[in-house]
């Protein structure tokens, strides 16, 4: 490249009218390539738009072996409501009563799912949602399940 460029310099300082010559050829060719790629009309069959080709559907019958498949390799998931009964509730205290002969805490199922807020005054020893009370304190109760035990407390001190 770097010899080509140096011959040019050399023919443009030896003969200035050969150079000249040879500069107007290479811009006559090069505006010629030019209007030749970018004005001339392309083929008219390039132009148009063809409407992608439609292929028909899979038939029902191969539908259904593919549901039946996939069916059959996915369980379908439970039910909501089958879900929301599998699902503990949470407890909440609301209060608490104690008098010299019983001690009952006021406890409340939150809702869950399809089942709605309940409220019960439950006493010692007494059964809510498959916990036990074992203990009801001023402000706490104790509540066991199995091997499992939770502290309900209704204010917190700080």
């Amino acid at each position: 490249m770097k010899t080509l460029f140096l011959n040019w310099v050399q023919i443009a300082k030896r003969n200035k009218r050969l150079f000249a010559w040879l500069s107007g050829a290479l811009a006559l060719i090069f505006l010629l390539d030019f209007s030749l790629r970018v004005f001339v009309a392309r083929d008219d069959e390039l132009r148009k738009f063809l409407a992608p080709v439609v292929h028909p559907l899979a038939n029902s019958t191969g539908m259904e072996a593919i549901r039946a498949r996939l069916e059959a390799a996915l369980p379908a998931p439970p039910p909501a409501e089958e879900l929301a009964a599998a699902q503990p509730r949470e407890i909440a205290l609301q209060g608490v009563f104690i008098s010299k002969r019983s001690r009952v805490a006021a406890l409340v199922l939150l809702p869950q799912g399809n089942k709605p807020l309940e409220r019960r005054n439950v006493g010692l020893g007494g059964e809510i949602d498959g916990w036990t009370v074992e203990r009801v304190e001023v402000s706490r109760v104790a509540l066991k399940k199995g091997s499992e035990t939770k502290e309900l407390v209704m204010f917190r001190v700080r």
